[in-house]
């Protein structure tokens, strides 16, 4: 059997105040674990995972860290936001006439934190004029051969049935 996906387990250690004028502190060891192809262009992110990291990197050398949550604003009523928490994802690098690797398609599954509603989100990131990666704001563009391979590795990781 071929193994597929290369999995990076590591430690990041937190430490906090107990006080705001207090010398007192405790730290806390988070294991997190970053599962991603092992070609390097696709991956994917389970709910549980609070690290979310891409490992492709910009111009400037840094990969992409996605949020947890997001927000979006109700039509009609631009100044009422919703908030929403991004359970699950996969993403793939889009291919690239170019061959320049500067754009991620994402699928997300958010979850609206007023009503529980669950949805699918299609989404991108591209990197900007500085170099650093990005959210697209538009419609995203993606090749039939990109769209099957993503639609695929979210039917395998339970996005979508």
């Amino acid at each position: 059997m071929l193994c597929r996906f290369k999995i990076s387990v590591f430690e990041i250690e937190y430490t906090f105040l107990l006080g705001p004028k207090s010398n007192n502190h405790k730290t806390l060891m988070v294991k997190t674990s970053l599962l991603y192809d092992m070609q390097g262009d696709k991956g994917f992110s389970l709910e549980n995972d609070k690290n979310r990291e891409i490992p492709i990197k910009d111009d400037a050398g840094k990969t992409l860290h996605l949020s947890l949550e997001g927000h979006s604003t109700i039509k009609g009523k631009p100044r009422e936001k919703r908030v929403f928490k991004i359970n699950r994802l996969v993403w793939k690098l889009a291919s690239s006439q170019s061959g320049r690797q500067d754009k991620i398609i994402l699928i997300e599954e958010i979850q609206y934190l007023d009503n529980g509603y669950k949805t699918l989100r299609f989404c991108y990131r591209i990197q900007n004029q500085k170099g650093k990666w990005s959210y697209g704001q538009f419609a995203p563009f993606i090749s039939t051969g990109d769209l099957k391979e993503l639609l695929q590795l979210a039917k395998e990781k339970g996005l979508i049935d």
